[in-house]
């Protein structure tokens, strides 16, 4: 049972990293830093970005609002923009990090677990009844 707790509460840290919208700006600030591997979303953007510009008819600069303008040589991928854009990587390193957290916390790491676990599960129900 424990195992099946902490997976959940993995798997919904992983989610919370690199995929949720809640995490984004943090990511966003992130890629300008160490952009990520090449893949068809995002990488390109980050690794050509010479400046941001406001997006079409706004002047709002937050980070949905901007359109990212390219030119100049490629950057390499960095390493954390790949970290954190692999969902398999951080999933090993939150494994890693509910694992010591449960050794030397473990009733803090049960609650954390159990709620980051019924998140996922709620998350995972409405994703496939609402499509």
């Amino acid at each position: 049972m424990l195992t099946i707790i902490m997976g959940l509460g993995t798997a919904r840290l992983t989610s919370l990293i690199c995929i949720d919208s809640l995490l984004e700006p943090l990511r966003d600030l992130l890629f300008h830093f160490s952009p990520p591997h090449d893949n068809d979303a995002k990488g390109w953007y980050y690794q050509c970005l010479r400046r941001v510009e406001p997006a079409h008819d706004t002047d709002d600069m937050s980070w949905w609002h901007r359109r990212f303008v390219h030119g100049g040589p490629m950057r390499k991928p960095g390493f954390f923009g790949q970290l954190v854009s692999c969902p398999y990587c951080v999933g090993v390193w939150a494994a890693a990090g509910n694992v010591g957290l449960y050794a030397l916390l473990p009733s803090v790491s049960m609650w954390f677990n159990l709620v980051l676990g019924a998140s996922f599960i709620g998350s995972a129900l409405t994703v496939k009844y609402w499509r």
